[in-house]
């Protein structure tokens, strides 16, 4: 069984993204395109000249055990021996020049993320397909897109692709391949699996928050209140900074916290709410987090 509109599936993963990353993804994979015949032929060049060296390198050897001045036979093995040793460093940076590590973490998390897609939200579908979606006559399933998009499933995508940018933002320089979250996710089996990595993962970033000790201030830093309904004790908050998200995030044990979401809404590609009350002491108690992207409740 697989998905039958494979690329309508895709393409509503795809929203899950801001435009200017899909841009310079579409930019990243032209270029491993454009790339990739040239990559293979200056591959193949370098090692046939490894070849000969090492043909030299033999040749130049039994040369320096026979040789009556074996220090003028020996610098020149050394010689080969260092040309060798540099084109194996120009080998092993042609083989990672994939442009993957020149990529914004935006459009890595992207990447990544869309790798575990592949691997386990693809999977959960067909084999769980909690959806319910309906067959076509091969027996493949079919995908509705605003079903899709409607349902809890979607928000779970979206917890793994803010996931996958936290790690990245968090850990700069360990993510090198645009493989590497399957690496280290092997022992993760299905979906729920991966759900759980990431919980853990963002209780892990929340227990490293330092806030402040005074919470009634701490929750009022960088907000906006927005609205405050009339007799009602709640008020909806805009969330304006990185300690703003951190104070919720932690509040409300979820993922915008962390670094998480500090650029995205820094820049104003992405704005939180929170919708609070107001404790005796003057303390704002987070109830809802409210993301709007692209002029959508995410």
């Amino acid at each position: 069984m697989k998905i039958a509109n494979f690329r309508e599936y895709t393409n509503i993963l795809r929203e899950l993204y801001a435009g200017d990353t899909m841009a310079e993804l579409g930019q990243y994979y032209n270029a491993l395109i454009s790339s990739g015949k040239q990559l293979t032929q200056n591959k193949q060049h370098l090692q046939s000249e490894l070849a000969k060296l090492n043909q030299q390198i033999e040749a130049q050897a039994a040369i320096a055990r026979t040789s009556l001045d074996k220090k003028r036979a020996g610098i020149e093995l050394n010689k080969l021996k260092k040309m060798k040793q540099d084109k194996v460093q120009a080998l092993k940076a042609l083989q990672s020049s994939d442009h993957f590590n020149t990529l914004s973490n935006d459009t890595k998390a992207c990447v990544c993320s869309g790798f575990l897609f592949q691997k386990y939200l693809t999977d959960e579908i067909i084999q769980n397909n909690p959806l319910h979606f309906a067959t076509d006559t091969k027996g493949d399933l079919i995908v509705i897109p605003e079903k899709l998009r409607q349902s809890e499933l979607f928000n779970q995508a979206l917890h793994i692709k803010d996931f996958v940018f936290a790690y990245i933002t968090n850990n700069p320089d360990k993510v090198k391949t645009p493989g590497h979250f399957k690496t280290m996710l092997n022992n993760a089996k299905d979906w729920q699996s991966l759900l759980e990595f990431a919980n853990l993962y963002f209780a892990k970033l929340n227990a490293k928050i330092k806030l402040s000790p005074n919470q009634a201030e701490t929750s009022l830093i960088d907000t906006e209140v927005i609205f405050t309904p009339p007799q009602s004790n709640f008020l909806l908050v805009k969330l304006l900074s990185p300690q703003a998200l951190d104070y919720e995030s932690q509040e409300m044990h979820h993922c915008v916290g962390s670094g998480s979401y500090d650029k995205s809404v820094t820049e104003g590609k992405t704005a939180i709410y929170s919708l609070r009350t107001t404790a005796p002491n003057g303390r704002q108690i987070p109830h809802a987090t409210i993301e709007i992207t692209k002029g959508k409740i995410a």
